[in-house]
């Protein structure tokens, strides 16, 4: 889990079946607000955290050797980033 700056909200790394998901919590609504999809989880464990201005992207690593940014908000991926060039989705 990683707890973003606000103290209100927390990411969390779901692994089931082939569809592993990051679910962003609101701990005062104790409620999902956002799921971020696309990256590979099925061997090993992964985290995510908060990146950006106020929190404002959530990032992941991924089985498939890149890390996916999301925008927290909307859930839009925005980047897979590689370790050449950045691979735009």
């Amino acid at each position: 889990m990683c707890l973003a700056d606000d103290g209100r909200h927390v990411l969390v790394n779901v692994s089931s079946d082939s569809r592993p998901e990051v679910h962003l919590w609101d701990l005062e609504e104790q409620a999902i607000v956002q799921r971020f999809r696309g990256h590979r989880q099925a061997r090993y464990v992964i985290r995510s955290c908060f990146g950006g201005i106020r929190n404002s992207f959530v990032i992941c690593g991924s089985e498939d050797s890149l890390v996916y940014v999301w925008h927290m908000s909307s859930g839009a991926l925005i980047a897979k980033l590689g370790g050449g060039e950045p691979a735009h989705s």
